[in-house]
């Protein structure tokens, strides 16, 4: 009786294998590299590795006079490393750096616009307008809405970073910050 039971399984669970079929696949991509790349900085304005930050120097807020008024402009450059610091040798296989940012990081109305989080923590008067900052590349301000690769020269990054007047008033006086994202694009 126990051998039929086994048999009767047996013959059951072949036949509802039969039943499923592949509505798909999955295809799983990848890529070894002989070293991990990250961004450091290239003195000046900026510092760190991998997690750069860019100092600005201190303006006034009289030199925001009118809508899209900048001031500050900072170049700063970013060196491909590998992870002790060297050149990057897989330089060939990385096409450049995508620069992001969160739909929370810039103004809807104006997606190259970041939006200045110290302002967010100890807010500006109600008479006085908050800051906005830019990253630039080749000049033109970073589209946060629709990002492009930055093309590397040689495993360097050239850019700059401003202040941007990005709502008509007077600016009030205030701390800045703005983070964004980066990703290293592998060819």
């Amino acid at each position: 009786m126990n051998n039929l039971s086994k048999a009767f399984m047996l013959v059951l669970s072949a036949s509802a294998t039969n039943v499923f079929a592949a509505d798909g696949t999955i295809t799983i991509n990848g890529r070894v590299l002989d070293s991990t790349c990250t961004l450091t900085s290239d003195g000046g304005s900026t510092q760190g590795t991998k997690n750069v930050v860019v100092t600005l120097p201190a303006v006034k807020t009289s030199e925001f006079t009118a809508l899209a008024s900048t001031a500050g402009k900072t170049n700063f450059q970013l060196k491909i490393v590998d992870s002790s610091g060297a050149e990057c040798t897989s330089l060939s296989g990385i096409n450049g750096v995508l620069i992001s940012a969160g739909t929370d990081k810039y103004l809807s109305t104006n997606s190259t616009a970041l939006i200045n989080q110290k302002q967010l923590d100890t807010g500006v008067g109600a008479d006085k307008k908050p800051i906005h900052l830019q990253i630039l590349n080749l000049d033109k301000a970073i589209d946060f809405k629709n990002p492009e690769t930055v093309k590397h020269d040689k495993g360097i990054i050239k850019l700059a970073s401003q202040y941007y007047q990005a709502v008509d008033g007077a600016i009030g006086a205030q701390n800045v910050q703005a983070v964004v994202d980066y990703t290293l694009i592998y060819n």
